[in-house]
């Protein structure tokens, strides 16, 4: 757990700063891990650093993270994508979409 200049807690997972409140990732994915099966496609959108695509891709979770600055060697795809852009036509162009997943997430 760090302290932020704001002097507010952060955690971390795999060495990245969860980019979130502290606590927030590991209590979403106990809920998510419940329904949603290992070994499924899932988009992390917002990826930020990628501490929660990392804790999913940990799990066995097949991974695509996006975000605006793609991170490289991160030991799953990282797409650039702006969310607020039109995303729709990078989703559409882009070659992730010709895979089919299982939950889209962000937190």
């Amino acid at each position: 757990m760090l302290i932020s200049k704001s002097g507010h807690r952060e955690a971390t997972y795999g060495g990245r700063i969860e980019q979130t409140a502290a606590g927030l990732h590991a209590s979403v994915f106990r809920l998510f891990s419940r329904y949603v099966p290992p070994y499924a496609n899932v988009v992390d959108l917002g990826s930020g650093d990628g501490a929660w695509a990392k804790r999913l891709h940990d799990a066995q979770y097949r991974v695509t993270a996006c975000d605006r600055k793609v991170r490289k060697d991160r030991g799953f795809p990282y797409h650039e994508v702006d969310l607020n852009a039109n995303s729709v036509t990078v989703f559409q162009r882009g070659s992730m979409m010709r895979s089919r997943f299982w939950k889209l997430s962000s937190i």
